[in-house]
């Protein structure tokens, strides 16, 4: 019998997450882009067989770029437009949308500055419709690339998405599509092996934070330069300050930084670990551009030797204060709270209880100790009954009671 209960318990569960996962799918399927962008890309375009904008314009050029807008629905649409330059987020991944990641101190030139294109575009049902982008490189000489990106929206079905919820299950997905703008003004290498491997990478500072609610510690990473850092991989490092016992480590590779930009790298300390204050310090080690004849060899990513153009190592001490490791460590979700409110509240029962305890055995002790006046019948010189009065503690009348004497109180002190 319990077996076959079980069995319908499991049925029924798994019937539920079928339904909740046509539901979904169902959403994802409804909610799919009722647009499209296509980069009509230009002669002067530096790589024909990629599907974004990669030009190249004199100092002071101007020109007007095509994108062609379609309508992919049966009803008319208004497609919105941004632009951001390209940033780097805490992935190691570079971000062409209207990002709220601030611009890096080194961005000299920000894209949004040098692109004019149309903020909406309406589309009638199944319209397509060429579209102009004003682009204009910088008045003077610049090496190397302004990286960044268009993203396009159609803002009525993101809020749409925004406000719908079937069967209980709030959808909220914003459907965006963005295509790369990169600028540049000589196709030539815009610095040398020598002057990248010196400045192409920077350690700037290395802070306690967190990272989705969990415990990390932040090396912010800096590309000062106009070019890409590709097939990043990083090998970060913390010790207590002068131990060579490793307490926290982290391990990446896969990373790309966009140009002029920095990010976040986390160390997480993990699930459940404390932040501890103190002093710190951190080794990092970088590497970029696989190459054969690379000079830096590592085989930390899947125990596998590869060979690198370029190699960065820093090293760098820092302090979690007290009062950033009881904060982090009261918002980490993986670390396990003490209630104090319910430790308070059992400490006070556990008080009272033994206040009661002794004012029970005070009580106790101070009736034992009262006299009382008794009758008792005892036996004369004849051996014959006859009655007393005499004064004795409550604690001696007692033990008349238990011996089998025959007594009474008859006055209390």
């Amino acid at each position: 019998m319990k077996y076959l209960i079980r069995i319908i318990v499991m049925s029924l569960i798994l019937t539920i997450f079928s339904v909740l996962n046509l539901s979904i799918q169902s959403n994802v399927a409804a909610n799919q882009l009722t647009f499209s962008v296509e980069p009509i890309l230009p002669s002067n375009q530096v790589d024909s067989k990629v599907g974004f904008f990669n030009i190249k314009l004199n100092q002071g050029q101007s020109q007007d770029l095509v994108l062609k807008y379609t309508n992919n629905t049966k009803k008319t649409i208004t497609v919105s437009a941004n632009v951001a330059s390209a940033k780097t987020n805490t992935n190691g991944v570079v971000d062409y949308n209207d990002s709220k990641i601030k611009n890096d101190v080194s961005l000299k030139y920000d894209l949004s500055n040098l692109v004019e294109i149309p903020k909406a575009v309406v589309l009638d049902a199944g319209q397509s419709k060429n579209v102009s982008v004003h682009v204009k490189m910088p008045n003077e000489a610049f090496r190397g690339i302004i990286a960044g990106g268009l993203t396009f929206n159609d803002s009525a079905k993101d809020k749409q998405n925004q406000s719908s919820k079937s069967s209980g299950l709030s959808i909220k997905n914003i459907y965006s599509f963005q295509i790369g703008l990169l600028m540049r003004q000589t196709t030539s290498s815009a610095y040398t092996d020598a002057q990248i491997q010196d400045n192409g990478l920077k350690l700037n500072q290395v802070t306690a934070g967190q990272q989705n609610y969990r415990n990390v510690v932040y090396a912010n990473l800096q590309n000062p330069l106009s070019v890409y850092v590709n097939q990043m991989v990083v090998n970060a490092q913390i010790t207590r300050r002068g131990s060579s016992a490793v307490l926290y480590s982290a391990i990446k590779g896969g990373m790309q930084m966009a140009p002029n930009t920095n990010f976040d790298f986390p160390i997480t300390l993990g699930n459940g670990v404390k932040m501890k204050p103190g002093n710190y310090h951190l080794k990092l080690v970088a590497y970029s551009l696989n190459d054969n004849k690379g000079l830096f060899k590592t085989n930390i990513i899947n125990d596998k030797i590869q060979s690198f153009k370029y190699r960065w190592v820093f090293e760098k001490n820092f302090t979690i204060s007290g009062q950033e490791s009881r904060q982090y460590n009261k918002s980490d979700v993986t670390i396990k709270k003490n209630n104090g409110l319910l430790w308070i509240l059992l400490c006070a029962i556990i008080l009272l209880l033994v206040a009661l305890l002794l004012l029970i055995l005070l009580l106790k002790r101070r009736r034992d100790d009262q006299e009382v006046d008794i009758e008792e019948e005892v036996r004369d010189l004849n051996n014959e009954l006859t009655t007393i009065i005499r004064t004795v503690t409550m604690k001696e009348y007692k033990k008349l009671i238990k011996s089998g004497k025959r007594v009474r109180i008859i006055e209390d002190k």
